[in-house]
């Protein structure tokens, strides 16, 4: 299988998880999105592309579970929960293992920033995330300038944040 078929059935796969919750849905379609544009300006290759956007879709996966099993999620139960669901999902969606194995990986680490920050599909993943976080949280400006401080890195991840808050 092709992977933009792949990338397709992941899709429709996590909207069908997130079924009923139209927030969940549209944050992952953003993030997807925004690491699509970070990573075409940091001009990655076609395997980096290919787990950033597999990562913008299932990134979130573990809320869900956290929420059934706890009434509530953070961070943490996120990538605590994530990490298997995104395993399991990726093996049945037909992904190869090395590929499977990356992207639950970061799913399992992506709210932990202060963990080794391997590869850029990582960075970009969590610049992606941030830049819509920020915006659906509507977080002051200081917030806004921590975050660019601690979590950006990329030069088209700081020129996207920065012209979209106007920093």
């Amino acid at each position: 299988m092709k992977n933009e078929e792949k990338l397709y059935k992941l899709e429709r796969e996590m909207i069908e998880w997130e079924r009923g919750c139209p927030k969940r849905i549209q944050h992952f379609l953003k993030v997807h999105e925004f690491a699509v544009a970070i990573a075409k300006g940091e001009k990655v290759d076609e395997d980096t592309m290919f787990i950033l956007e597999a990562l913008g879709y299932i990134h979130d996966i573990g809320i869900k579970i956290a929420e059934e099993k706890h009434g509530k999620y953070n961070g943490k139960t996120q990538e605590l929960y994530g990490e298997p669901a995104a395993k399991e999902m990726l093996v049945r969606l037909g992904f190869d293992k090395v590929d499977i194995d990356r992207i639950s990986m970061i799913v399992g680490k992506h709210h932990t920033y202060n963990a080794d920050i391997e590869g850029l599909d990582f960075r970009i993943l969590l610049e992606a995330d941030a830049c819509v976080n920020m915006y659906e949280k509507d977080k002051s400006d200081d917030a806004k300038r921590a975050m660019l401080k601690n979590v950006f890195r990329t030069e088209t991840g700081k020129q996207i944040y920065c012209t979209m808050f106007d920093l």
